[in-house]
């Protein structure tokens, strides 16, 4: 037995043993471009030779003679992504079945043209009992030692993959078109035997082998298509114990046993104990007292022996009343859920509608008069806050600035009917930062009956008639020499004034 590796001893007869594969592909600026070469790899295509019979089937021979340069494309960029589609089928002995013994089981077919390989796929059938999927993963595939080439591939044609044999019954244009350019003539499209295992399962061609359910929609079928799917309905309830307040439900119709739930929308801080559920998940009779005479309502529950008419989701729709046991709710909204199903199933459009109730305004509180004590604005405040801060009054920032420490000085008169007020001077200061009137008694000779100082202090002085509860103040216009001044029920007639005021009051 020789030792000498197969292809290994070559390796130093120099040139006449490189099997090297040629690069027919150079890179330009990091793109790849094909570049002239004399050697081309096995199993390229020569582009000059497919351009030059394109040109003799159209022009004739006359363009033979042109010099034509030559440019080799390798086979993977040529074929790059094209794929030969066919659809076959195959007959499928059974072995062990009382009721068949062959099936016809179908296929995809894609054969790779940039390397030759091939993949089949079967489509997956419902309860077909077969395992279904990738049949065969892209890979060469040949026969007998010979590789199957994209010519062996036809519509009516018949390939062998592992011992099964195939049979092609029709492609797609992309194929026939490729096919087509490259000479083949293709077969006419077949029509593929029909499965007599699912022709049996069918009713219209075997109507003896139908079966048919008690119901179209059994138990079953109901958790199994509607499980976890509810209905749900905003509703109102007037609440005869709460003066007829009307509290807000949501109302819940479970689609998988035809049960319903309410419970109460608790709104913060409501004065409500917090006991949510109306009614717990349960079936409800249409009429809830219609039971048989005889029947122990008091420790029994009422079943579907008893009771057989039960709400369902024909009943419910907004904009309606739904009495359940004594309860009267009024059903004014659903969610989006709700509304898809009733469009689906009853092709009823579910509008929402408004309940909520107009705002009240907000109460009014009537302030008492004032009483004469402090001012006006002192009476408001303490009427309004707990803890009155000093009323701003009339002030204003520009006013004190312009007149800090200006004062209109006034002698005036007592108006008074008594003996004791006769002769008795008076001078009225008014503030001009703050429009607050005073007024003093000078000591002098009138001074021996006890009178003298401080007759009012500064303060804002009310005009006579005004209301005393939004009283308006005294001005400087109203300070003039002969103007009648009434503080409090009392006359002062103005008699001369100083130089200042005048020029003041002048200007």
């Amino acid at each position: 037995m020789s030792n000498t590796l197969p292809f290994l001893g070559t390796a130093k007869l120099g040139n006449s043993a490189n099997f090297k594969k040629t690069s027919s592909l150079g890179y330009r600026n990091g793109y790849a471009l094909p570049q002239e070469s004399d050697s081309r790899a096995e199993g390229d295509v020569d582009v000059d030779a497919l351009k030059m019979a394109t040109l003799k089937m159209t022009y004739g021979d006359r363009v033979g003679n042109q010099a034509q340069q030559k440019v080799t494309v390798p086979k993977y960029v040529t074929f790059d992504k094209k794929v030969l589609f066919f659809k076959a089928f195959m007959k499928s002995t059974v072995q062990e079945s009382a009721v068949e013994n062959h099936r016809i089981r179908f296929f995809r077919v894609y054969y790779y043209l940039e390397d030759d390989t091939v993949s089949i796929s079967e489509p997956e059938v419902e309860n077909s009992g077969i395992p279904q999927g990738p049949f065969l993963s892209r890979a060469p595939l040949s026969v007998n030692g010979r590789r199957y080439h994209w010519s062996d591939f036809n519509v009516g044609a018949s390939i062998e993959v592992y011992s099964k044999v195939i049979r092609l019954y029709e492609t797609n244009v992309s194929t026939q078109e490729f096919l087509e350019s490259q000479g083949v003539v293709l077969g006419r499209s077949e029509e593929p035997p029909k499965d007599p295992y699912s022709l049996s399962r069918t009713a219209v061609d075997h109507p003896n082998f139908m079966h048919t359910t008690r119901t179209d929609f059994d138990k079953l079928k109901q958790f199994l298509v509607l499980d976890r799917k509810v209905l749900r309905f905003y509703c109102t309830w007037d609440d005869p114990s709460s003066s007829g307040a009307k509290l807000k439900c949501v109302m819940f119709y479970f689609l998988v046993d035809d049960a319903v739930e309410i419970r109460e929308v608790h709104d913060a801080n409501g004065g409500r104990d917090p006991f949510p559920v109306f009614l717990r998940r349960t079936k409800v009779p249409r009429n809830h007292k219609e039971v048989p005479g005889d029947f122990p309502t008091i420790t029994l529950e009422k079943t579907e022996v008893e009771v057989s008419d039960f709400l369902n989701p024909a009943d419910f729709a907004t904009g309606q009343e739904m009495n359940i046991y004594g309860r009267t709710y009024f059903m004014y909204g659903c969610d989006e859920f709700t509304r898809d199903f009733y469009r689906q199933n009853f092709n009823l459009e579910l509008e929402d509608m408004d309940v909520s109730a107009p705002p009240q305004p907000p109460p009014t509180h009537a302030l008492p008069p004032y009483n004469g004590i402090g001012s006006p604005e002192d009476s408001y405040l303490s009427c309004v806050s707990v803890n009155p801060k000093a009323p701003l009054g009339q002030k204003s920032l520009l006013q004190l600035l312009k007149f800090d420490n200006k004062l209109l000085r006034f002698e005036a008169e007592i108006h008074s009917m008594k003996e004791e007020d006769v002769g008795r001077k008076f001078i009225i200061s008014y503030r001009l930062a703050d429009d607050m009137v005073s007024i003093f008694e000078p000591h002098g000779p009138q001074a021996d009956g006890g009178f003298g100082g401080l007759y009012l202090a500064f303060q804002h002085l009310p005009r006579a008639g005004t209301n005393p509860d939004q009283p308006a103040y005294l001005k400087p216009p109203d300070f003039h020499v002969g103007a009648n001044i009434d503080v409090y029920g009392t006359k002062f007639v103005i008699t001369a004034t100083d130089d200042a005021s005048a020029k003041y009051m002048g200007n």
